[in-house]
């Protein structure tokens, strides 16, 4: 049941989410913390942090689990003040952060530009020996940055930087704190410089240009990529399509996926997600009929998109088929995301009770754990 929380957060399907914990409060699993946890941060990311407060409120004793669930949850929301007074009251519960508690607690620090708990907390990870972990440390650098302080982000960069390649590594790190106008800014230093990039600049590139309002900035990143003849890396050319996607083209996307020579099932996939995102669920059911003509299979993530595609049509008899024959032509066994668009499919379908079945009867015990 976790996992499929986890998927439902990830989609912000709350309907099929509250569908879940539904059936969770029936099976009286609500003590387990990993479900309870996974309730607490789909609820936060579902938009709706007071019922996140309210799960949480219902754990006796929560562990750090729950905690950097709930931590987390009110960041995501916004709501930075209530994240720190609720890191102050782990503390006071003698609960030990890891290194999410802490990465959420550095973000919320950053967000209100509190300085005196911000350095309280580098101070304190220093002590419990999270001062080299990645993901704490590009929190660290993010917040330096955000309270004006840059000397320091970039001592702390330069204890992060792996190679002797400037661009690779400052890309790297803008990457990581998600400094999106950072990485443009540098592709045109780049270009000034007359260096030459390379497949791993082009993808970091690409990968911050996935922003309708930066979709001029990708089509510049396009030109001077194909400049360069890299679109004839598969990598690339996937990565480019899904930028074009998510900056709300996918009529760029399609064409990028039609010039592309040799289609891989990556290329597929990528294109049959993307027509789903952009509520063209028959256009995607071509795409995979196609797909598979074509003698490409399917991977995991391209199922999910299909049934994804099911449900948005309402095809219930359609999503079975495909979904039993995952295992049965392509040796795929379902996964909680797979899981959880069937239920969404019955959901939206109105087969509610079918639904309750299915998720009582059908879902491996394994999986509830």
């Amino acid at each position: 049941m976790a996992s499929i929380l986890k998927f439902c957060a990830s989609r912000m399907d709350l309907e099929t989410g509250k569908m879940i914990h539904s059936c969770i409060l029936k099976q009286g699993m609500k003590t387990n913390p990993f479900v309870s946890s996974s309730l607490v941060d789909m609820y936060a990311k579902c938009g709706i942090p007071e019922a996140s407060l309210w799960v949480f409120a219902g754990i006796a004793k929560p562990g750090v689990v729950p905690w950097s669930a709930i931590i987390a949850g009110q960041c995501s929301n916004g709501r930075f003040q209530e994240a720190l007074q609720l890191f102050q009251a782990m503390q006071s519960d003698s609960v030990k952060a890891n290194e999410f508690t802490l990465t959420a607690a550095i973000q919320a620090c950053a967000a209100s530009r509190d300085l005196r708990s911000g350095k309280e907390i580098h101070c304190s990870l220093i002590r419990a020996g999270y001062s080299s972990n990645a993901s704490v440390l590009n929190s660290l650098i993010s917040f330096y940055f955000e309270i004006r302080q840059p000397q320091q982000a970039l001592n702390l960069w330069t204890l992060s930087c792996e190679d002797d390649n400037p661009w690779n590594s400052l890309m790297r790190t803008f990457s990581k704190l998600i400094d999106n106008g950072s990485i443009i800014e540098l592709l045109t230093d780049i270009h000034r410089s007359n260096s030459q990039i390379n497949a791993s600049l082009a993808y970091y590139v690409l990968d911050a240009c996935r922003s309708p309002s930066l979709l001029h900035a990708g089509m510049q990143a396009h030109g001077y990529i194909t400049k360069n003849g890299l679109l004839t890396d598969h990598k690339i050319s996937t990565c480019l399509m899904n930028m074009y996607s998510r900056c709300g083209s996918i009529e760029l996307a399609a064409k990028a996926f039609n010039q592309i020579p040799e289609k891989t099932s990556a290329s597929w996939g990528s294109i049959i997600s993307a027509s789903v995102d952009h509520d063209c669920p028959s256009k995607a059911l071509k795409l995979f009929t196609q797909m598979r003509r074509k003698n490409k299979n399917p991977d995991s993530s391209t199922f999910v998109s299909v049934l994804q595609a099911c449900s948005q049509m309402g095809l219930a008899d359609e999503a079975f088929h495909i979904f039993i024959s995952m295992s049965e032509n392509y040796g795929i066994y379902p996964s909680a995301e797979h899981y959880s668009c069937m239920v969404d499919v019955l959901g939206r379908a109105g087969m509610l009770k079918e639904a309750e079945h299915f998720i009582g009867s059908c879902i491996p015990l394994e999986r509830n754990a």
